[in-house]
């Protein structure tokens, strides 16, 4: 079952947050890098998600 992430990341214009679907966290963190690669990344689970 995909749950639903935040991917914040930190960018030189700003902080943007983007939603991604993934199995677990690992996995989440695994696809916000490849969105921005090179920039510092940290991903939560999105609020009303259960937790495992």
């Amino acid at each position: 079952m995909a749950l639903l992430y935040d991917v914040i990341a930190d960018l030189p214009e700003g902080i943007t947050v983007t939603p991604v679907f993934a199995a677990d966290k690992a996995e989440a963190l695994k696809a916000a890098k490849d969105l921005f690669p090179g920039h510092r990344v940290t991903v939560v689970l999105k609020e009303g998600e259960p937790v495992s």
